[in-house]
């Protein structure tokens, strides 16, 4: 039996259905979840076989990233390469919070990128 084939049947329950012909790929998903179930299922199944393009200003991010990581365990911010905007958000007392909350977690080992989808956070 084909995709196809299983979209077509009358169970009295909506199956969605992605197709990707050009790659010969149909993905459907049959779930007795709450609402929303099916498509969150659908797209973690897609994401794992189109993977998105490696961003080339990931490499960069990541590093600045890591780098506040540790600037916040510290409790010291380089504030001057940060935007306007960031630089109101950390006062004095969010960087102690941030401070005595993260140091007991140690050297960051790696930072990974995990999603794609997020606005992008610039420093």
């Amino acid at each position: 039996m084909t995709a196809s084939d299983l979209a077509r049947w009358d169970i009295g329950l909506p199956l969605p259905e992605h197709r990707f012909p050009n790659e010969g790929i149909a993905i459907v998903v049959l779930t007795n979840g709450t609402e929303g179930t099916n498509e969150k299922v659908t797209n973690e199944i897609e994401a794992l076989l189109f993977p998105p393009a490696a961003d080339p200003a990931a490499p960069a991010a990541l590093m600045s990233i890591q780098t506040l990581f540790a600037q916040l365990q510290a409790g010291r911010l380089a504030r001057s390469v940060m935007t306007e905007a960031l630089d109101a958000y950390f006062s004095e007392q969010l960087v102690s919070d941030f401070a005595s909350s993260l140091r007991p977690l140690g050297t960051t080992v790696t930072v990974t990128q995990t999603r794609t989808d997020l606005p992008t956070l610039q420093l």
